[in-house]
């Protein structure tokens, strides 16, 4: 007798895991609102791909990267909104790792530990 999967339409052997789906702009919406700073991830550091998804763990293990720390960022005077030049450039270049956004967002309740997926379409 062959073996059945507990899931219907799962195959055998897959174990499926369950992931909130977000989708990058309204991420980055959200994380603009919370800290009052310009924020794109999808802008980050050359851009994400277009189709493409960012998965990731709340808590998340953070790096030792030269990005600016939350604190650094929040600190720093965003550009005004009336320049566009400057507030795509801090978009692009002026940022915390996306570790230490999840984690301070959790920190401050506002980002349930569990595994995320994050839906880029521009």
């Amino acid at each position: 007798m062959s073996e059945r999967s507990p899931l219907p339409g799962i195959p055998v052997g897959l174990e499926p895991r369950a992931v909130t789906l977000i989708w990058e702009k309204d991420f980055s919406q959200f994380v603009s609102r919370v800290y009052g700073r310009p924020y794109q991830l999808g802008r980050q550091d050359g851009g994400l791909l277009k189709d493409s998804t960012v998965e990731f763990t709340v808590p998340a293990q953070e790096f030792e990267w030269s990005d600016p720390s939350v604190a650094e960022w929040l600190a720093a005077l965003p550009p005004d909104d009336r320049d566009w030049q400057e507030t795509l450039r801090w978009e692009r270049e002026f940022h915390p790792g996306l570790e230490a956004i999840v984690n301070d967002l959790h920190a401050r309740g506002l980002l349930p530990a569990g595994e995320y997926l994050l839906e880029v379409w521009w």
